[in-house]
């Protein structure tokens, strides 16, 4: 019963820091199109419990999601330059 309660305090967290940096909702939009379905299922497991919140900093997860943050921001960047 503890660990169902620890993932409420994640999910608060997540939720703080998405509405600080909501460039990571169009980071996960734009990277769940690319990498598609498995990406799509080991996101869904985080998300409805089935796994730890921890995962989601797995390099298969957190590393990816970093990357196209930061190529969102360089591209963001170029259209308000131009």
């Amino acid at each position: 019963m503890k660990s169902f309660g620890k993932d409420f305090k994640w999910s608060t967290r997540m939720a703080r820091f998405c509405a600080k940096h909501p460039i990571f909702f169009d980071a996960f939009a734009s990277l769940s199109q690319k990498k598609g379905d498995k990406f799509m299922v080991e996101w869904g497991k985080i998300m409805t419990g089935s796994k730890r919140k921890l995962n989601f900093f797995l390099p298969k997860l957190a590393l990816p999601l970093v990357f196209e943050v930061i190529r969102l921001k360089r591209k963001f960047k170029k259209e308000k330059v131009l």
